[in-house]
């Protein structure tokens, strides 16, 4: 399909315009022979003044695509289908290098994208959680994570992004996979938004906790968990009492002065794995 061209539209409205006056203007007559014939040259000449004056004017540019606007509260998901396959592809290729590694048992699932996030916690002893609306027991769950610190007096091992999953039950019971500021990948287990059992870690290495961003991934198969850094296996434990439930994200602040910790989530995927 041609793109709309605001010259060849003017350029036409003339023409038009032209052939009107030459059909049924002062220049003739259609019921009339021996009406005076226009002046063709005159016309050409016209044309082609108006043909320069129009190439003179700025030519409109392309809009850019539109941005999605971070959030406060997390935005719901947008299924594959409504994607370029090449997204889904992409990120299936990576299921298939993670199964041929060894660290998934089969490969059978369904892609989500999730819009970009961010959202700060000023609340020592808190993991906040982000959930949507993804109920699953098994997962590969992928994003770009960046942080930022509010004061440099923040404790680094209570400080730190990461993933939230099988968030069930009343009171909530869930995981989070985080990565602490500290340089670790932790995992909890969590009974309500208080409560914390902490199961295990595995160290990364030593960051610059006031910002950063790192490349954070979550395989949940068969009750065994497992994290990833910048694709780099740190973390891995398995029978553990993972249920069927919503994921998202968590925030978790050693703070609580100015905005504590920001948390930042872009080119967020998910793999929903089939059992």
């Amino acid at each position: 399909m041609k793109k709309y061209s605001p010259k060849r539209a003017l350029l036409s409205a003339f023409v038009v315009f032209v052939s009107v006056q030459l059909a049924c203007g002062p220049f003739g007559n259609g019921n009339n022979n021996e009406a005076e014939q226009p002046d063709l040259a005159a016309t050409q000449a016209s044309l082609a003044k108006t043909q320069d004056a129009l190439d003179a004017q700025p030519q409109p540019t392309e809009p850019p695509p539109p941005t999605q606007p971070l959030s406060t509260q997390p935005p719901p998901t947008v299924d594959s289908n409504a994607l370029s396959t090449s997204f889904a592809q992409n990120m299936y290729d990576r299921v298939q290098e993670l199964y041929s590694d060894g660290y998934l048992k089969s490969t059978a699932g369904r892609y989500h994208w999730i819009n970009n996030f961010s959202e700060s916690f000023a609340q020592i002893g808190y993991i906040k959680p982000y959930l949507y609306e993804i109920e699953t027991t098994d997962l590969v769950m992928v994003a770009d994570m960046a942080w930022e610190t509010a004061a440099e007096g923040a404790n680094i091992k209570n400080s730190g992004c990461g993933f939230y999953f099988g968030f069930h039950g009343d009171p909530a019971k869930y995981h989070v996979l985080l990565f602490s500021l500290d340089g670790n990948v932790k995992l909890f287990r969590m009974w309500n938004t208080t409560y914390v059992e902490p199961i295990g870690h595995g160290f990364y290495r030593s960051i610059d906790f006031m910002e950063g961003e790192v490349e954070l991934m979550l395989i949940l198969q068969d009750k065994k968990v497992q994290g990833f850094v910048n694709g780099k296996h740190v973390f891995e434990r398995a029978n553990q009492k993972a249920a069927e439930g919503l994921v998202g994200f968590g925030v978790s602040s050693g703070i609580n002065t100015g905005f504590g910790t920001r948390c930042s989530f872009s080119n967020v995927e998910i793999w929903e794995l089939y059992e």
